[in-house]
């Protein structure tokens, strides 16, 4: 490996650790500050609220890490001569960014590879430790889901067990309800809802004096529900904003022909995948703004401006997301799209350079 090549890597992963660790410990000590009355009097759950706290932080603070570091580590270069220096030893403007470059993808890549696991519901946890009560992170009331022609209803679903006491299935055919369940003692096998037992109402579908009335069945064993595993319920039914990459994309799949509002789980999946790829774009895209010698140029100035800018373009990809999110904007249109024209951006330039 080239010595210009440790060198800028040492430079920009120090100021990446520098900048990434006083984010998170500005972020935790507000958030602290701010939910100080809701903190549990238990000295364990306040280290869990601070430890899940700084992981809720990462998705937003990680990729201004990334771009923050490449600002404060071209202006000191530029300060110090050092940059200058590098190009009349002939390395090029190219060659100089490309560990950097580098660096912020595989570090982003590392972050989405994370947001597969259940650290993505760090969120959550929190939520859940300032309400006093972590079974609220494993049970949820109420979900209600529709699939092919039924309408499913689970009173209580223990998350963690993967149970519900009971469901109502309505099963509709052209708009009229032929058939009413009422499935007791309800669990989660064999990526399966099956119910000990089931008691079916069946209405006539022909409604008319002297017609057969209502029939009654009841049933072992009855299937409720295929598919959809506890947390998949939760994304649909909860009002939480996020969601690991596996449990989106499988709620996702699960959902397809069923007429159910998947934006918001779209809008986390796109986050957790493409959003943070701004970092690499980005911080490409602006370092061949910089100048080679910083005799003709204010260093604080360009520094403002570098961080004004990346501040600006980060705002404007949250705002979209938000609009995503609460399906004003297509999700593909407001994160895909932008962040594949910053690439585009950030590749002009990569081959002005050459």
């Amino acid at each position: 490996m080239k010595v210009f090549i440790k060198y800028i890597s040492f430079i920009y992963l120090k100021y990446f650790f520098i900048v990434f660790l006083a984010l998170e410990l500005f972020f935790v000590a507000i958030d602290v500050l701010n939910n100080l009355a809701l903190l549990p009097k238990s000295a364990n759950l306040v280290v869990l609220f601070v430890v899940f706290s700084a992981a809720s932080a990462v998705p937003f603070l990680l990729p201004l890490s990334l771009v923050f570091a490449l600002i404060i580590s071209l202006i000191l270069l530029l300060r110090s001569g050092e940059l200058v220096a590098f190009y009349a030893l002939g390395v090029s403007k190219n060659a100089l960014i490309k560990p950097v470059f580098i660096i912020s993808c595989v570090i982003t890549g590392l972050f989405v590879l994370l947001q597969c696991t259940p650290a993505a519901y760090a969120k959550d946890v929190k939520n859940s430790i300032l309400e006093l009560s972590s079974k609220n992170f494993f049970s949820f009331n109420s979900a209600f889901i529709k699939n092919k022609n039924n309408f499913i209803y689970f009173a209580t679903i223990d998350e963690m067990n993967k149970t519900a006491p009971f469901a109502y299935i309505f099963e509709i055919e052209d708009a009229k309800l032929v058939k009413k369940v009422l499935a007791m003692d309800v669990s989660f096998s064999k990526d399966k809802w099956i119910a000990k037992t089931a008691y079916t109402q069946i209405l006539p579908t022909d409604l008319a004096l002297g017609k057969t009335a209502l029939s009654y069945e009841a049933s072992m064993n009855y299937e409720v529900l295929e598919g959809f595993e506890p947390r998949l319920l939760s994304n649909l039914n909860r009002s939480a904003t996020s969601y690991s990459i596996i449990h989106a994309i499988a709620t996702i799949y699960q959902t397809i022909g069923d007429d159910i509002n998947i934006a918001l789980i779209k809008t986390s999946l796109y986050l957790s995948v493409f959003f943070p790829f701004f970092a690499p774009f980005g911080l490409l895209a602006l370092y061949y703004y910089a100048p080679a010698i910083p005799r003709y140029s204010n260093l604080a100035l360009l520094g403002f401006g570098f961080v004004i800018s990346t501040l600006c373009v980060w705002g404007l990809l949250y705002v979209l997301s938000r609009l995503s999110s609460s399906g004003t904007l297509n999700a593909e249109l407001a994160i895909i799209a932008p962040i594949v024209v910053l690439g585009s951006f950030a590749y002009i330039k990569f081959r002005q350079a050459r």
